[in-house]
């Protein structure tokens, strides 16, 4: 027996809570290092290892699990296991990370989050994708659609605005603060040719709102919903557990999420290979990503 959805949501709200308190650290005194998991690229850098115990949202999986007799796979950044593969598992699993963006969080930059997702490999179903953004935000999604609660305790529901953005006043995000990401993007000349057109053209006078935001993630994927972003993409590749819980509420509050061939990417059955690395675009709407599709060629 499975814990009961609404149930998992209501302490996962609590575990955040110590997420949100970390706002009021030092970041200076938060660097210290631990080793890096094994399974991770060799260039990562491991932090807070009291920190994320205190928001020990595996912890409280695995209380959880015991509570409902269930037994629960946990996959943790830091801790727990990660199989190459989840076909053929019987148990329930959850894909935990305490603190995504740990690089930003120890520099004083908010954009961090809690972010987890709950699934079922034999049904090859996603239950329930929570990601507590920094700013003291909970983004969560469910079979109900995709969800939003302020600081306050107010939630609405979440749906995409697929009307009318185009390329030229949109909001892009892409992951580039290593080296190796960075420039797996500057080697999209197409890319790079449309950003030098838009150059140009602002230069000329024409107003154009586009951005662009070296910051991606769960923590971007998961505002694509309130209208903060408007497009994520990734072309070196990411690990699955970097992109389920935020991608997950986005798709569910009816954004598009396709890999770089154009074909939708189905979030659960990628979750069944959880160390396989995806390159995608998640947007807000189809003709965004038929905007961007040629450019990352």
């Amino acid at each position: 027996m499975y814990p009961p959805v609404d149930v998992l949501l209501q302490r996962l709200k609590g575990v955040a809570k110590g997420l949100f308190l970390m706002r009021d650290y030092d970041p200076i005194v938060l660097r210290k290092k631990i080793p890096a998991p094994h399974h991770t690229d060799p260039n990562n850098q491991a932090y807070l290892p009291d920190i994320k115990m205190q928001i020990d949202a595996e912890l409280c999986i695995r209380s959880l699990s015991a509570e409902y007799n269930c037994d629960t796979l946990v996959l943790g950044e830091e801790t727990g296991e990660y199989p190459e593969s989840l076909a053929g598992e019987t148990r329930s699993v959850a894909v935990v990370d305490a603190v995504d963006g740990t690089d930003l969080m120890v520099r004083g930059l908010s954009n961090y989050c809690l972010s987890f997702a709950f699934f079922d490999p034999a049904q090859q179903k996603i239950h329930l994708s929570v990601v507590a953004h920094s700013s003291g935000i909970l983004y969560y999604a469910t079979d109900a659609g995709a969800f939003q609660e302020n600081a306050a305790g107010v939630t609405r529901k979440l749906q995409v605005n697929t009307n009318g953005v185009r390329l030229k006043d949109s909001s892009i995000c892409f992951y580039g603060q290593k080296p190796r990401f960075l420039m797996g993007v500057l080697r999209r000349r197409h890319f790079i040719g449309r950003i030098r057109e838009f150059e140009r053209r602002m230069e000329s006078g024409e107003k154009l709102d586009v951005r662009l935001y070296n910051l991606a993630g769960n923590p971007m994927m998961a505002k694509i919903p309130d209208g903060a972003v408007d497009l994520v993409f990734e072309v070196s590749g990411q690990e699955v557990h970097d992109i389920i819980p935020g991608a997950f509420i986005a798709v569910k509050a009816g954004a598009r999420l396709v890999g770089l061939d154009g074909q939708p990417i189905d979030l659960a059955k990628s979750l069944l290979s959880p160390r396989k690395k995806l390159t995608y675009i998640l947007a807000s709407s189809q003709a965004l990503i038929d905007e961007m599709l040629p450019l990352l060629k």
